[in-house]
């Protein structure tokens, strides 16, 4: 009896779910979109630093080296390069509409704008005119600019989303964030796995 027991206690017990949550004042977690929101005001805090090729930061950026630099901020690792960038997360379906704050938008190169060549961080998307911000590292430095620029309209190939895709509460690994673990247990398994200790200790 006693060996029943104690098997399904050690049974109960590996069923408890153990989840990393954010140790920070507030008690929600951070929707995709406010999450967005503070990544774009952090790009924005290195508007006017001047671009290098092959800078990641924090005096200089090339285009990537500067998507790169600003999620990683936020606890994302993504790929170094636009080519690399261009495969990070998950593809947005084609049409405005879908574009969200926080996307990596991607355009094709100057030789040719089929071949993947530039990026940038999404910041407001604009479906009824077919346009939309984003920021990122040309060779001009941290800018702003519109996709309806000349240069920038005819090479943009598609977004990619880095963020989780609802707003439902997704906890992701953040290297800033000191972690405590949750034991999470529903209520019918709280109440057998007491009635088992009980029957224990009477025993």
């Amino acid at each position: 009896m006693i060996t029943t027991i104690i098997a399904y206690i050690f049974l109960s017990l590996s069923s408890v779910v153990i989840s990393p949550i954010h140790n920070s004042d507030s008690t929600s977690v951070s929707s995709p979109q406010s999450e967005a929101d503070r990544i774009i005001d952090e790009a924005k805090k290195y508007l006017g630093l001047p671009y290098h090729y092959g800078s990641t930061g924090p005096k200089s950026f090339d285009c990537s080296g500067f998507t790169s630099f600003i999620f990683k901020k936020f606890g994302y690792s993504i790929g170094r390069s636009s080519r690399d960038q261009a495969h990070d997360g998950v593809a947005v379906k084609k049409g405005f509409k879908n574009l969200r704050k926080g996307d990596i938008v991607v355009f094709g190169s100057r030789r040719d704008k089929n071949y993947v060549g530039h990026v940038g961080i999404l910041i407001e998307a604009d479906p009824k005119n077919k346009d939309f911000t984003f920021i990122h590292a040309d060779h001009s430095g941290v800018v702003i600019t519109r996709l309806k620029s000349p240069y920038y309209s005819s090479r943009y190939l598609g977004a990619r989303r880095i963020l989780p895709d609802s707003d439902s509460t997704t906890v992701k690994e953040d290297p800033s964030d000191s972690l405590y673990l949750k034991f999470q247990t529903d209520s019918l398994q709280a109440e057998m796995l007491k009635a088992a200790l009980d029957s224990l200790i009477s025993e």
